[in-house]
């Protein structure tokens, strides 16, 4: 027995229980093989085939779980050709949009035809900051280019020349028009 405490009432903890002889030995709980084919076995069985404890693969049951959907291609939307693109010069908020959606702006900027020390000078007077290195490419592109290119045209091409930006492409010509109309 063990001792009280004052106010406290001894339990004894044998008190209430039932000796492990009379307790009914229930079997371990029911173990499924596959979810897909419904089958259970109770543990002790031999698997019908591969290892104990790992599900089988079998064909899932169309029932059950039904068969997933062909596989169709998304619809493109049409290539819009650069000639839809107003021949203006880009203003400053296409030019701050697209100077941070750019992937390759160097690649961009020897396409403008930009000296490459201009480049290097730009990568070296910002090397932290890859948006404000292609922002200052428009802005060297628009001092040293002839009026003429300066144009969203010029920008549509170069967007779909490269792989890299072409995805670009679409959301840019959505975006000057919608600023431009």
């Amino acid at each position: 027995m063990s001792q009280s405490r004052p106010g406290y009432k001894t339990i004894d903890s044998s008190v209430g229980r039932t000796p492990s002889s009379s307790v009914p030995q229930w079997p371990d709980p029911v173990v499924p093989t596959s979810l897909a084919s419904g089958g259970y076995q109770w543990p002790g069985q031999p698997q019908p085939h591969g290892f104990p404890g790992v599900p089988q693969r079998v064909a899932p049951n169309p029932q059950i779980f039904p068969p997933p959907a062909v596989h169709q291609p998304l619809p493109t939307a049409p290539l819009l050709d650069p000639s839809t693109l107003p021949n203006k010069p880009p203003n400053r908020r296409i030019t701050l949009w697209l100077s941070q959606r750019i992937v390759k702006w160097k690649f961009f900027a020897r396409h403008l035809e930009l000296p490459e020390y201009e480049i290097q000078r730009i990568t070296e007077e910002n090397p932290h900051d890859v948006g404000e290195q292609c922002y200052q490419m428009f802005h060297m592109w628009h001092r040293q280019c002839a009026p003429e290119d300066y144009t969203y045209k010029t920008i549509g091409k170069i967007l779909l020349d490269d792989e890299k930006n072409k995805a670009l492409y679409h959301e840019f010509v959505k975006e000057v028009l919608a600023v431009e109309t």
